[in-house]
């Protein structure tokens, strides 16, 4: 099961940024709620399922530019490719783009809010953890 398998749904897929053939960034829309799933980025720690927000002010435009309330929180380098998921003549779209859903080894990871920062810290204090429990007495 993966992060919130409720709203990560083929009937929520708006569209997506980047080549369809090649791992896009898909897109959802569920009433107020909306997130993405990236399947490939040149950081890592961006691959995955996007923390759902919620809003009553969210809209997101051709240029990918996301804003809630006109406030800008994402400008994607890439264009927003709108997808019709009920439409017949979209069946492919559709199928290649359900994969970020349902594929193996990709989209399962959940990404949070968290900062850069943040991983580094919870990095260094596993490395510390990992650090003191060799050191303890070991059990005889």
């Amino acid at each position: 099961m993966g992060y919130r398998d409720d709203f990560y749904m083929v009937q929520y897929i708006i569209g997506y940024t980047g080549n369809l053939n090649d791992f896009p960034t898909v897109y959802f829309i569920k009433g107020k709620e909306f997130g993405h799933i990236t399947q490939k980025h040149d950081e890592s720690q961006n691959v995955g399922r996007m923390e759902v927000y919620a809003s009553d002010g969210y809209t997101i435009g051709n240029k990918m530019v996301e804003k809630i309330r006109g406030k800008v929180m994402h400008t994607s380098r890439s264009t927003l490719t709108k997808v019709d998921v009920f439409a017949p003549a979209e069946k492919e779209t559709v199928t290649l783009l359900a994969q970020s859903i349902y594929g193996t080894n990709r989209g399962e990871k959940y990404i949070s809010g968290w900062s850069r920062q943040d991983f580094k810290n919870i990095d260094a204090t596993r490395a510390k953890m990992a650090k003191v429990l060799e050191e303890l007495p070991k059990a005889t």
